[in-house]
């Protein structure tokens, strides 16, 4: 599966309220309209090589997944822990994604932080996907 299947998993389980996929070149995340919460926007990645063999390149590719949350609509005390929880295990479960990241995907969260935006407070927190695989040279 890919990373935005998962997402999109997640969005039909009810767990995430909306999936944002950003296209090139990084915007505020707030200029724009968010139409569900919690809403999950996956921004461009990033990609570095090693050679790992005469025949190898090990390639470690990141994504970053920002979860927003309008911080009026917290349920409960555990809503933010029970949401990044969720995110995670969605892609322990699946870690080489399918198949595709051979060396395993390391999920890894950033802290949650209170962020105020056009008079509303939001909280945040960045899931960062770490993919290892094997590319041959040609």
């Amino acid at each position: 599966m890919k990373i935005i299947d998962h997402l999109n998993a997640l969005k039909t389980a009810g767990t995430l309220g909306q999936v944002i996929i950003e296209q090139a070149g990084a915007q505020n995340m707030f200029d724009r309209i968010l139409l569900a919460y919690p809403a999950a926007i996956l921004l461009p990645g990033t990609a570095e090589g090693s050679v790992e063999s005469n025949q190898d390149n090990l390639y470690l590719y990141s994504f970053y997944i920002a979860v927003v949350m309008k911080s009026d609509n917290l349920a409960s005390t555990t809503a933010v822990e029970d949401l990044l929880e969720a995110v995670m295990q969605e892609f322990n479960k699946d870690f080489t994604l399918g198949g595709t990241a051979v060396g395993a995907v390391d999920p890894t969260s950033s802290s949650p932080a209170a962020i105020e935006s056009s008079g509303q407070t939001y909280t945040v927190f960045v899931v960062t996907l770490k993919a290892k695989t094997l590319l041959a040279f040609n």
